[in-house]
């Protein structure tokens, strides 16, 4: 997952990149790379315009006394119209390197020395403005480094989490690890929208066919959207984050998505046929064009979304074009639920479809946050595109999910596995740290384990939990005994051995078979058109072209 550390600074307060992508690989959560988008500026300081004379021999040349904050002001020849005393600007030094490509030396100008440059926007790589100088604002004191003042870029943490981390696919869950490491406040955004007019439930209605594969349906209703492109601040924030900006109603699910890694769907409401949404299995044989245009074939394992009348998404994959928004849409029914993870993981599996919300699903939700999600987007639907949020939500619940609502684990069973002398206040503070509530009870801890973390059901992770918050590296090294003890083979190898050579002193000779095979070697078998066995199934990706199916 691409992190933008700008907008994880939205939500907690964060330490140097360096150190934390230290600490968060040294937790679990490797970082692969730290990416820098946007020119460097650190090369460049704020400095402050003392003087500002005409040059003596060109008219159109001004020498300025720059004072950096320490000894004398330099002296600088600059050629910008702009440039006045009193001014902040943006000063490089000789030796640096203009994002233009020139690096600088010190020179003479018509006879003047000039001991730097005052730059403009495009020296500094900050856009294609050269008509004057960059003038500064803010309280960045003279002398300090330019990226004090200004942030051009992003830096970008690339990390791989983990496929039992779903919790840490969001901005959410990567601020939650933070806090956990280096501590702080989590600042979460406003969510609750303002409702006024027609309630949902005037408007649609959820079925709930499937209770096993869907545990929980959210459906609320922004009317009178317009559709049109982002104001620049969310189309900065998912470029940044790796995704490419659609339309405002697009970019807003995508945007939930990854703050709290709960996936959304936006349907066109007038589209929907019978003012309906039907969450069942699919029939035998139906088909469904998704939004890239791919005609799929369905089974009865695939979970679909459907109107009074046809399919219109399969759940938890990907929407189809029937009820897409597009530019003349003006009311739209924004879908967040909360999906059995194997069913998604089999119809995307099945279908090669492997897209974001996908990804999440099968690693599982946050099952208290499906409503928190659905009002973070009707809310930012009705600032940014001027919709109007209809009165309460139609929600639907099928079987609870599986879940460990608590988990005990013994102080001493910790350390034992460990190898560590923790007390029992110390293993607290540790889950603590990770959202885990803990209580005394006799000699072990009874944890309440929260609805995100569905990677932890047995006193082991908790353990491993306690590992990682602790540290690795303050676990001690101890040296390992164990007794030798001599091993036997039970009495059915040894049967199974006698068999074999039984079998092979009457000249048979044993085969073992790979479970591949080519397809047409089914046509040498004699078997019937309609034998089951004539259809095998085929590898996606085979090692070689003519063993491309498993052996019926």
């Amino acid at each position: 997952m691409r992190v933008p550390l700008r907008w994880l600074s939205e939500w907690i307060e964060l330490p140097a990149p360096a150190l934390l992508a230290e600490q968060l690989t040294m937790a679990g959560l490797e970082v692969d790379a730290v990416e820098h988008t946007g020119p460097d500026l650190t090369p460049f300081r704020v400095g402050r315009v003392v003087a500002c004379e005409r040059h003596p021999d060109a008219d159109r040349l001004s020498v300025c006394s720059v004072d950096l904050g320490e000894g004398d002001p330099l002296s600088i020849v600059c050629g910008a119209p702009n440039v006045a005393a009193g001014q902040k600007v943006a000063v490089a030094l000789p030796g640096a390197r203009l994002a233009t490509g020139v690096k600088l030396k010190r020179s003479k100008i018509r006879g003047v020395p000039s001991e730097g440059m005052i730059c403009a926007a495009d020296e500094l790589g900050l856009g294609d403005d050269h008509e004057g100088i960059l003038v500064l604002e803010g309280e960045a004191p003279v002398g300090a480094p330019l990226t004090s003042l200004l942030q051009a870029g992003e830096t970008v943490l690339d990390v791989a989490v983990l496929p039992n981390r779903g919790d840490c696919l969001s901005l959410l869950g990567m601020a939650r690890e933070v806090r956990a490491l280096f501590g702080g406040e989590i600042r979460l955004p406003d969510c609750q929208p303002a409702e006024s007019g027609r309630r949902t439930n005037q408007d649609v209605r959820v079925a709930l066919e499937a209770p096993e594969a869907c545990h929980h349906y959210v459906a609320r209703v922004v009317r009178g959207v317009q559709v049109g492109p982002s104001p620049e601040w969310l189309r900065a924030k998912l470029e940044a984050a790796g995704l490419r900006s659609i339309d405002v109603v697009v970019d807003v699910t995508n945007l939930v998505l990854l703050e709290f890694g709960q996936p959304l769907h936006a349907f066109d409401l007038g589209k929907l046929r019978g003012g309906e949404v039907r969450v069942r299995l699919a029939g035998e044989g139906e088909t469904f064009t998704t939004l890239d245009g791919a005609l799929r074939k369905l089974t009865r394992r695939d979970l679909l979304i459907t109107d009074a009348e046809r399919i219109v998404a399969l759940a938890g994959v990907m929407g189809g074009a029937n009820t897409g928004v597009d530019p003349s849409t003006r009311d739209v029914l924004l879908e967040s639920a909360h999906f059995h993870p194997a069913w998604i993981r089999h119809t995307g599996r099945r279908l090669g479809l492997f897209t974001d919300a996908s990804m999440r699903f099968e690693r599982g939700v946050d099952g208290e946050g499906v409503a928190r999600a659905a009002e973070r987007a009707a809310r930012l639907l009705a600032e940014l595109a001027g919709g109007e949020v209809s009165e309460g939500v139609v929600e639907a619940r099928g079987e609870p999910a599986e879940h460990a609502d608590e988990v005990v684990i013994a102080p001493e069973r910790v350390n034992r596995v460990l190898g560590t002398e923790l007390s029992a206040r110390d293993i607290e503070r540790c889950l603590s740290r990770v959202g885990l509530e803990s209580q005394a009870a006799g000699d072990s801890l009874r944890c309440r384990i929260p609805s995100y973390r569905n990677d932890l059901s047995i006193p082991e992770d908790l353990i491993e939990e306690v590992a990682r918050i602790h540290g690795y590296d303050e676990i001690p090294t101890r040296e390992l005994r164990a007794r030798l003890v001599p091993g036997e083979r039970p009495v059915a190898w040894w049967l199974v051995e006698r068999v074999r050579d039984a079998l092979e002193s009457e000249g048979l000779v044993e085969l073992l078979c790979l479970p591949f095979v080519d397809a047409r070697d089914l046509d040498r078998l004699g078997l019937a058109g309609d034998d089951p066995r004539r259809e095998p199934i085929r590898v996606q990706n085979p090692i070689v072209e003519n063993e491309s199916h498993l052996r019926s």
